[in-house]
């Protein structure tokens, strides 16, 4: 392997740390998402039961005892208990878009690797054609060893085939990544949303009475 990356000049090592970084950005937001599903999928079920109860009082311990996306953005929308509607759903928006910004956390780094590692290879493909023709032409005599001009073309080919193998799977996991977020974000606005309703359903009873 590292053979490889030495023939390959230091375009390679370039890389190689791109594709390092995917990888363990691809590992940690794995993780963290089927840590997440589970968490969400537990809590979801039974904040369900609750808001068909329409207990509050239960239903925000429920969200203070949980620490995932749904739970928070519920917690959110239970601390506007008795405010006017706009400004639940308005704290639920606010809490949602944080939580997006958390779920999405570096999956920017993997989309920037799926578009600069292809650039680096043919980076390294320029490169090594410029060495090859600087040695074509401070040959003696107009002769070229083949085995230099191989060389020189394998090593422009190289950093090319290492550029695409490490974008490729990088773009497949961004885009299996970005998917599995939208899903678990769907589903966490369709809990949300549930909570905005049965906030300013307790809420509009008490504000007739009082009135």
């Amino acid at each position: 392997m590292f053979d490889v990356v030495n023939q390959g000049g230091a375009v390679m090592y370039l890389i190689l740390i791109c594709s390092v970084t995917a990888l363990a950005v691809t590992i940690e937001r794995v993780m963290t998402l089927v840590r997440l599903a589970r968490s969400e999928e537990a809590f979801q079920r039974e904040i369900t039961e609750l808001i068909d109860r329409g207990t509050l009082q239960e239903t925000a311990e429920l969200c203070g005892s949980r620490a995932t996306p749904s739970a928070r953005i519920c917690g959110a929308a239970l601390a506007k208990h008795g405010a006017p509607r706009d400004e639940v759903r308005d704290a639920a928006q606010d809490a949602g878009a944080h939580e997006v910004d958390g779920l999405s956390r570096n999956l920017v780094v993997l989309a920037t690797v799926a578009q600069i590692a292809p650039l680096l290879g043919l980076l390294g493909t320029v490169l090594g054609m410029i060495d090859t023709f600087a040695q074509i032409q401070g040959a003696s005599g107009g002769l070229v060893d083949p085995e230099i001009l191989s060389g020189g073309i394998r090593k422009a080919l190289l950093t090319t085939a290492f550029g695409l193998s490490v974008a490729i799977p990088t773009l497949v996991a961004y885009a299996g990544l970005s998917t599995w977020v939208n899903r678990l974000i769907g589903r966490t606005e369709r809990v949300s949303g549930a909570a905005v309703e049965v906030v300013c359903g307790h809420s509009a009873p008490s504000t007739a009475k009082d009135e």
